[in-house]
Order: structure tokens, then C-alpha cells, then sequence
């Protein structure tokens, strides 16, 4: 039984389709509209992070019974913010209808509206940025969501994505982000190698990781202990940096790891940005 009120009728269209963030068989104008503007957030610290960015504008907040320890941490963020609480209590089932069973959400789900996407342009406005990441075709929403938690954990200042062939935000991005991307400015760019040109001209210095490159992190600022701002390439799971974006980097880094074995995109994105946290931030 649910209370009636705007946004129930939102919550039961979606229980009928079941949607689990895959393509809605019924192609309806509601559901477009549902698709594009709006997103499921799940999982606690994913829940509260979201609750608690003023850019987020929340719809509805769907509890399952007995979750006071999550219910109180909510209503305590609502109260610093000033904003009002539009709390459901549901059962776990309903809430696995939306997002499946296998999903981890602790009980908790939240109808969002999606984040504005920035323009890449806006990162020359922000002064006191000193290091950034560029995902260069990393498709894999777990990893990028990965990517976010460990650049927060590092202060990295920023993420660029590109508009096309890359993944956005997404349910299972902020998922993995847990609550990171959240935290991290984030950015889009319709021209990946105009915009380097751009960073290029704005005093900024662009590494590529590379598995194959001479040069490893750990030994990468003995010999360039100059740098002030840094922009870090990261590519996709499969083919790494694209061929014409290493072309446009200053320098290519590797991991020393077994050449028999090979790390993902989010553990080598976590080695990057310790050894450059070291240099470029505790300093």
C-alpha cells in the first residue's frame, strides 16, 4: 500500500515495467522523460551523498521497514540542509522489482533528478585546480565508479569524460562511486584533443598511462619535480589510451608490475594517484 501523493504514481509506473536500469520495452513519452532526467541512487553511502549535494534535487526517498539507523542519518542531513523529508516506508521486494534482486541496496533508494553535465570549458574558470583525470573511452560503469571513490580519497580536483562513447552517470556508476561522484566535480568534453591543446595552453602538463612505457609512475617526478598542474590520461580496459590521444600527451607512465599479469583501469588509477597525491598535493 502505498501513500498517494505526485511522485506515487511515478513509483508504481516503474514497479510495472520492472525496470532494472536497462531499455523500457514500452517506449511511452513518461518513460523518455523518466529516462533522461531522472535516476535511481541506492546503496547507504551512495543515499546520503546524494542527499546531502546541493546540486541533487531529490523526488522521493524509499525506506524499507525497520531502517531507523539510515532513517535517522537522512533526517539529520535534512535538517542541516534545510530541506524536507518525502520518506516511504516499502518492502525489500518492491524495491528488487526496480532494481533486481542481486543488487545491494541496504534499503534504500532514492528518485533523483541526474546531475547538470559541465562543460569542459568551465575548468579554466577554477583557479586552484592542480590535478585532473581524463577518461579516455573507459566504458565499464563499475570501474569508473571505482575511479571516483579512489580520486576522492586522493583529492583529485576533477573527472573529464567525453559527451560520446563514454559512460555518465548512472545507478550503477554511483553505486561503485560510493557517494564519490558526489564529491568530485565532473566534467564532459564533445573534443577530447582540442581540449588538451586547450590544457596545454592554460600551463597544464599531460601524462598518459601507458603499460608499455619506459618511464614508471614512481620514478616519474625525480625527474619532473617542476610540475605544478597535472591532467592524468586514463584508458579503456581493453586497448588502454587511444593512439592519437598518447600523441597529444607530454609524457607516457607505466606501473612496474609482473608483465605476466595485468591490472584494471581502477587499481592502476589508484597507483597514479597516490604517487601523484605525494608530490602535487602533500608538498
Amino acid at each position: 500500500m502505498f501513500y498517494l501523493n505526485k511522485y506515487s504514481n511515478l513509483f508504481i509506473l516503474l514497479r510495472e515495467d520492472n525496470f532494472v536500469g536497462k531499455v523500457l520495452k514500452n517506449k511511452s513519452t513518461n518513460h523518455k522523460k523518466f529516462l533522461k532526467n531522472s535516476i535511481l541512487i541506492y546503496g547507504k553511502h551512495s543515499a546520503l551523498a546524494a542527499l546531502s549535494n546541493k546540486n541533487r534535487c531529490i523526488k522521493k526517498i524509499y525506506l524499507t521497514e525497520n531502517n531507523n539507523s539510515i532513517e535517522e542519518s537522512i533526517l539529520r542531513i535534512i535538517s542541516l540542509t534545510k530541506g524536507k523529508a518525502n520518506i516511504e516506508r516499502v518492502n525489500n521486494k518492491l524495491i528488487e522489482k526496480l532494481i533486481g534482486k542481486k543488487v545491494k541496496h541496504q534499503g534504500v533508494l532514492l528518485i533523483a533528478n541526474k546531475l547538470r553535465q559541465n562543460s569542459a570549458e568551465e575548468i579554466f574558470k577554477k583557479v586552484d585546480y592542480k590535478v585532473g583525470v581524463v577518461l579516455d573511452k573507459v566504458t565499464d560503469p563499475n570501474n569508473v565508479g571505482a575511479i571516483y571513490r579512489s580520486a576522492n580519497c586522493f583529492k583529485i580536483d576533477f573527472i573529464l569524460n567525453l559527451e560520446k562513447g563514454a559512460v555518465k552517470e548512472s545507478s550503477t556508476l554511483l553505486s561503485s562511486a560510493c557517494g564519490a561522484f558526489e564529491a568530485i566535480d565532473s566534467y564532459y568534453s564533445t573534443n577530447l584533443i582540442s581540449i588538451l591543446k586547450k590544457f596545454k595552453s592554460q600551463g597544464w602538463w599531460i601524462l598518459g598511462a601507458d603499460v608499455n612505457a619506459e618511464l614508471s609512475i614512481n620514478k616519474f617526478f625525480s625527474l619532473h619535480s617542476d610540475i605544478k598542474k597535472l591532467l592524468i590520461i586514463l584508458g579503456s580496459e581493453g586497448s588502454g589510451v587511444r593512439r592519437l590521444t598518447k600523441l597529444n600527451c607530454d609524457f607516457l607512465a607505466s606501473i612496474p608490475v609482473n608483465k605476466k599479469f595485468s591490472l584494471n583501469v581502477s587499481n592502476a588509477a589508484s597507483i597514479f594517484f597516490y604517487e601523484i597525491s605525494k608530490h602535487l598535493k602533500l608538498n
